[in-house]
């Protein structure tokens, strides 16, 4: 069963509002997670961008597809 478009963003915009109000970054990392899996179904590429900033706040998060990004260590 398909989700309607109209259902899907109202679901995006619940979670932005929590994303909004969270103080902690590691929940707001969270809760950008559940927002890019919502995404995904109206923007994939959208959807990949908030996973990447996400990951930044939370490193529990899901890894987007564009891998992980890594600094170099220099000796």
């Amino acid at each position: 069963m398909a989700v309607k478009p109209e259902t899907v963003t109202a679901m995006i915009s619940a979670v932005g509002a929590a994303i909004d109000n969270e103080p902690e970054n590691t929940g707001k990392g969270y809760l950008m997670q559940i927002k890019a899996n919502y995404t995904y179904h109206l923007d994939q590429a959208r959807a990949q961008q908030i996973l990447q900033t996400a990951r930044t706040l939370n490193g529990g998060t899901l890894i987007p597809i564009s891998g992980i990004q890594y600094d170099k260590l220099v000796h």
